[in-house]
């Protein structure tokens, strides 16, 4: 009878923590550009196109593969993160770029939308129905400036819309990287 109870208990165990690794409730979109300049990042096709770049605030492993990025609220599901592909996982506080290039077809880091000034961009959990997250992007950005959302402290995860263009920080955190944690303060 404790063997089974063990194992039971062990398996409960389990089962809650691959829950909690798989959360696309973790997931923000930290930052978009919409409109490179000739100093851009290039794609995978040799193009400065735009991007999307989605954090993971979690301490575990997100898949995201299923999910959905669009600029049309009326149509969540406009384009589909393949959840076929195995390489659809973003690590502890990690942040993944996603080429905004308007043709999802050119593969699994790119998405069916083209982000402009104005719109919003959703991030849709793989239900298709449930907007995880978004970020507006202001009428008049720069061509080469992005909007974020910068991180107010990256041990809590808490970050707010920044009301100024950023410099593009495309696959990094954004926000204030050398802040003094508690315990530094104390000592």
């Amino acid at each position: 009878m404790t063997r089974k109870r063990v194992l039971a208990i062990l398996l409960l165990f389990l089962a809650a923590t691959g829950i909690k690794a798989q959360n696309v409730s973790d997931l923000i979109i930290s930052e978009v550009l919409p409109c490179p300049d000739s100093t851009g990042r290039l794609d995978g096709y040799g193009r400065r196109s735009p991007w999307v770049e989605i954090m993971n605030t979690s301490t575990g492993t997100v898949n995201f593969g299923g999910c959905f990025l669009t600029d049309d609220r009326n149509n969540l599901k406009k384009s589909l993160i393949p959840k076929w592909d195995r390489s659809t996982k973003v690590g502890p506080r990690q942040v993944v770029l996603i080429w905004a290039s308007g043709n999802s077809s050119e593969g699994t880091y790119y998405a069916g939308i083209r982000p402009e000034a104005g719109k919003t961009i959703y991030l849709v959990s793989n239900d298709g129905r449930t907007i995880i997250d978004s970020l507006t992007i202001p009428v008049g950005l720069p061509a080469g400036k992005s909007v974020q959302k910068m991180a107010r402290d990256l041990r809590q995860m808490e970050f707010e819309a920044c009301e100024e263009a950023g410099v593009p920080s495309p696959a990094s955190p954004n926000g204030n990287q050398d802040s003094v944690s508690k315990a530094q303060q104390m000592a």
